[in-house]
C-alpha cells in the first residue's frame, strides 16, 4: 500500500477556471478550510474537477485536519 498511488502526498485538485477566478496556480500551496479544521496542500489544477469545486484526498495525515469528507470549503493561498 505504501507504493500505491493512494500513498502519494494529497493535491487541492481544482479547475483550471476556478484556480484563476481565486488569482492561484498550479502548485502554489493552498489553505483549504472549513469549520472545525483545516489543511496545507499544493493545488493541482485539473479540468476533470468541477468548476467551483476541490477535489482532496481523504485519509491522509496532510488532509486529517480536515473535519467532514463533504462540504463547502474555502480555499486560499497559504
Amino acid at each position: 500500500l505504501q507504493r500505491t498511488r493512494a500513498a502519494q502526498a494529497p493535491v487541492a485538485a481544482i479547475h483550471p477556471d476556478t484556480l484563476a477566478a481565486l488569482g492561484l496556480a498550479q502548485g502554489d500551496i493552498v489553505c483549504v478550510e472549513q469549520p472545525g479544521g483545516s489543511a496545507r496542500v499544493p493545488a493541482q489544477a485539473d479540468a476533470s474537477v468541477a468548476p467551483g469545486a476541490v477535489w482532496l484526498a481523504a485519509a491522509h495525515p496532510d488532509t486529517a485536519g480536515l473535519a467532514a469528507l463533504a462540504g463547502p470549503v474555502s480555499v486560499r493561498k497559504a
